[in-house]
């Protein structure tokens, strides 16, 4: 293999850091966005109830729980797809740092 078979090895790996950084970035601001939508939710769900604080495993924390599921299920769901991005990026980064070993 020649040196320029590797620089273009080389660069292909550095795209697909690029790629799985910029898709990363927009996981993270996903699940920002789905984080903020659950606590308006939760919100929403104490005004409309008349309740300042809800204590967890209460009767109240439940019947929020469950009017907000939705919500929750996106947030956890952007929780893991965020997580996955990170690994998938860490992956590539690694692949590039060890190429050629």
């Amino acid at each position: 293999m020649d040196i320029k078979t590797i620089e273009v090895a080389k660069l292909g790996l550095l795209i697909d850091i690029a790629a799985r950084a910029l898709d990363f970035d927009w996981e993270q601001d996903s699940e920002s966005a789905a984080h903020a939508d659950l606590n308006e939710a939760y919100q929403a769900w104490k005004d409309a109830n008349g309740i300042e604080h809800v204590a967890r495993d209460t009767p109240e924390w439940e019947l929020m729980m469950q009017s907000t599921a939705e919500q929750y299920q996106a947030h956890e769901a952007s929780k893991r797809k965020a997580r996955n991005a990170r690994k998938r990026l860490r992956t590539a980064v690694l692949k590039y740092r060890n190429h050629g070993k």
